[in-house]
């Protein structure tokens, strides 16, 4: 045997007795059945369970608010901006062919006339640019046009050729020659030959299509057309989505 083994504790083997008399040692009721050890948990609060359950419905009625007032102004701000700003117009008719055909979509810029109302000014567009302009004799149909002359132009058409004569071109230009449009325009045809002045306040329109009847505009029964008529310009051809084109 090892000397140094008497320095080692070793545990003693328990008894039957003393494992018994451990289990007597468990403490009792005074029914003598032993106490099993409980958790405690708070007890059931009716009052606390409503005030969740209210919270939870005001929260709820909170969120149905915000969603109404946001739907809301977001239907209000599109009625506004198609309104005074910005609209779709869908092409119908032959009078811009080959610019636009019947089913084109169209974007109507109506800020310029919006701003000429709350300034108590005139819209006047650029020569060359497309408008969006009201019937002149019952307001009931919109027609989308070409600017030909702005105020203190004169206009003559003949056989189809378009001269315009201003201070600063007073022998005379062909918008049709100057602008970029006139190279898609179809062939000219003798027809419609016209001669006027356009006033202050009035823009002279005409469609691209040149074909004599092809177009009602200013050289017919629309006549010159003055600025609160404008609706607005084509800022973009939207549809068909291949033909998508500024303006």
């Amino acid at each position: 045997m090892n000397p140094n083994d008497h320095n080692n504790k070793i545990q003693p083997i328990h008894t039957l007795e003393e494992i018994q008399q451990s289990i007597n040692q468990v403490p009792t009721s005074n029914q003598g059945q032993p106490v099993i050890p409980t958790v405690s948990s708070p007890a059931f609060d009716p009052n606390l369970e409503n005030a969740k359950k209210k919270k939870k419905l005001l929260q709820r009625i909170r969120d149905n608010i915000k969603l109404i007032i946001y739907s809301a102004t977001g239907l209000v701000a599109i009625v506004l901006i198609m309104t005074f700003v910005i609209s779709p117009i869908s092409v119908n008719g032959i009078s811009m062919q080959p610019t636009f055909h019947t089913g084109d979509y169209v974007l109507d810029y109506k800020w310029p006339q919006t701003w000429a109302h709350i300034t108590n000014t005139q819209y006047i567009p650029s020569v060359g640019q497309i408008v969006i302009v009201n019937d002149t004799t019952t307001k009931q149909e919109l027609f989308i046009k070409r600017v030909i002359g702005i105020p203190g132009d004169e206009v003559n058409v003949t056989s189809g050729i378009v001269n315009i004569k201003n201070t600063s071109h007073p022998n005379g230009y062909n918008p049709d020659k100057t602008y970029p449009y006139g190279k898609t325009l179809s062939l000219y045809q003798p027809g419609m030959d016209f001669g006027g002045n356009v006033n202050n306040g009035q823009i002279f329109v005409m469609g691209d299509n040149r074909t004599p009847g092809a177009s009602i505009d200013s050289r017919s029964s629309l006549g010159n057309i003055p600025s609160n008529y404008i609706i607005g310009r084509v800022l973009v051809k939207v549809w068909p989505i291949n033909q998508f084109k500024l303006y």
